[in-house]
């Protein structure tokens, strides 16, 4: 009869929506998520724990989302947060014409493309943008040995 609300944190406003969408993935899958415009600006992160980091991803996004050797990138992670080539994604996509990524960091693949997805999902609902129709690019950094 009734549907049970399903999210603890809702928000109007959408910067604080898309962090409570973030921060859900983080809690549901274990995956840490960051949301970088197409300008390589931090949008949001599921948590507040490594902004330093998240800074840092966000301005080499189109490098580790064009698959170009981030073999630099990748060591200063793993000397700094124990992060492996292979526990982290990238896909980039559509909303509202506007280009964004989202960074995926877990040890799972499949759990780091559901929060994708998910993400995005979540984005488009957000900015007021159905649900289907819209392109999707995914691309992992192929080749990255540290």
């Amino acid at each position: 009869m009734f549907q049970e609300e399903q999210r603890s944190n809702r928000s109007q406003a959408p910067d604080l929506a898309i962090h409570y969408q973030l921060k859900q993935l983080k809690s549901d899958f274990g995956v840490v998520a960051i949301l970088v415009d197409d300008s390589a600006k931090l949008v949001s992160a599921s948590d507040s724990d490594d902004m330093d980091l998240y800074y840092a991803l966000a301005t080499d996004v189109h490098r580790l989302a064009d698959g170009d050797n981030c073999r630099l990138l990748f060591a200063k992670l793993n000397e700094i947060k124990r992060i492996q080539s292979n526990q982290i994604s990238t896909k980039s996509f559509l909303v509202k014409g506007k280009r964004y990524f989202i960074i995926t960091i877990g040890a799972s693949d499949l759990l780091r493309d559901i929060g994708s997805y998910r993400a995005f999902f979540g984005l488009r609902r957000i900015c007021g943008e159905g649900s289907l129709g819209s392109s999707v690019v995914s691309r992992k950094p192929e080749a990255l040995t540290l």
